[in-house]
């Protein structure tokens, strides 16, 4: 009977610790074992990283709590893990620290690098690995399938076209110059593709953006006429 008690002791503090958190992703849970496709947003420039993951990690216990988020990839090597931010930032690093205070969340995010000259429709697998740093148990595995495929879903716009921003990265301005065929609307983006800033613009000219209330991370820019966009293009804001 007592070794009856301490297996069920055992699965019920199992269930709690499982139970201290949860994790999505594009706003919606992500399972154990679970595996997600994304496609590259920008062709190969492994500058800022060209797939960009926000998974948002859920403290739902009553202390805070920390973990080790590990992104764990393909053999190949194609493909690079470029950035990974928990706590802080870190380039070229395949693991980060991240603390979440009691009933709070924080956001990690993966950035990835594809080499220019890859074949587009080149697929690489990643496993994403989330260790709780109390127990150094393996909390939760995630399967992603990642593929350069740039123009995915995307018109691109002839007539209209946006330069490189500077600085970049930038902390507080940004300089954009633009070129356009009558007149379109600029965007700016975050990596889950939601507006954070909208302009019309007409004619050749040069933006001048304020980011220092913008949340640290990867942005993306262009230029929008009806259904269709110019290349979308990467910036930093630290």
């Amino acid at each position: 009977m007592k070794k009856m008690l301490s297996i069920v002791s055992l699965v019920t503090l199992a269930m709690i610790a499982n139970a201290q958190f949860n994790l999505t992703y594009n706003n919606a849970p992500v399972a154990e074992g679970s595996t997600i496709t994304v496609n590259s947003t920008t062709s190969g420039n492994m500058a800022l990283g060209d797939i960009d993951i926000q998974l948002m990690l859920n403290n739902t216990s009553n202390k805070t709590c920390s973990w080790t988020a590990k992104m764990e990839g393909a053999s190949t090597n194609t493909f690079v893990v470029s950035q990974m931010c928990g706590d802080v930032c870190a380039q070229n690093v395949r693991s980060i620290a991240v603390s979440v205070a009691a009933g709070e969340s924080k956001l990690i995010e993966i950035h990835i690098g594809i080499p220019e000259n890859t074949a587009i429709g080149t697929s690489e697998n990643f496993v994403f690995k989330l260790y709780n740093d109390g127990t150094h148990e393996d909390d939760l595995t995630v399967n992603f399938v990642l593929t350069y495929n740039p123009n995915a879903g995307i018109e691109a716009i002839n007539v209209a076209q946006v330069m490189n921003a500077y600085p970049n990265p930038a902390v507080s301005n940004v300089t954009i110059d633009y070129a356009v065929e009558g007149s379109a609307q600029f965007v700016l983006t975050d990596v889950m593709g939601r507006e954070v800033m909208q302009q019309t613009v007409s004619g050749n000219g040069t933006l001048n953006l304020n980011v220092e209330n913008l949340h640290k991370g990867v942005y993306l820019y262009g230029l929008r006429k009806g259904n269709s966009r110019s290349e979308m293009k990467k910036i930093m804001v630290k």
